[in-house]
């Protein structure tokens, strides 16, 4: 797979999708912890599982955007298998 590199910012800079992401990130987790508060004995609570597939349905998502829904290529650049991709969709409910 070719890796894309970009020139036009140092090597310090922070790139808008990395301060999206963290966002997206911090967002969420806020939004945990209301929950949490909300049921302070939750039990199977899994933080984990609730970021990653929050962050999994977005990033999967505005891949598909950008290939304008071609799996494959999509697949290509999340740099997993098209059929593991297949399941997300299915699971993550895209």
């Amino acid at each position: 797979m070719e890796k894309i590199h970009e020139t036009s910012l140092p090597a310090t800079a922070e790139k808008p999708q990395d301060r999206d992401i963290e966002g997206l990130i911090e967002e969420r987790i806020e939004r945990v912890k209301n929950y949490m508060g909300e049921f302070p004995e939750m039990k199977g609570f899994s933080l984990y599982d609730i970021i990653i597939s929050d962050v999994e349905k977005a990033m999967i998502s505005s891949v598909l955007r950008e290939t304008k829904g071609n799996q494959l290529k999509a697949s290509k650049i999340l740099g997993i298998n098209r059929n593991t991709l297949r399941k997300k969709i299915k699971d993550l409910k895209i």
